[in-house]
């Protein structure tokens, strides 16, 4: 998956945030036991949009969503680029 771009459906990719990329292909090589959550994805996704934006985030989710790793991974990369 290294190209960047995400399948989302047949014959549809669309381009893979670097933040999005840190998930689905640096977490599970380094992380032992790390499986990739759609829900946390989604919430970094909106964390790294609230960051760049200067816009508040609300989000809740459940015990397991991996929820400090959705503000802290955004947060570490939009801080730094």
């Amino acid at each position: 998956m290294g190209s960047g771009m995400l399948e989302v459906g047949i014959d549809v990719l669309r381009p893979i945030s670097p933040v999005e990329k840190i998930f689905r292909e640096t977490l599970p090589g380094v992380v032992s036991g790390y499986e990739v959550r759609e829900q946390q994805i989604q919430m970094a996704l909106m964390v790294e949009r609230g960051l760049l934006h200067d816009e508040h985030v609300i989000a809740e989710a459940g015990t397991g969503t991996g929820k400090s790793y959705a503000y802290l991974i955004p947060l570490s990369f939009v801080r730094r680029g």
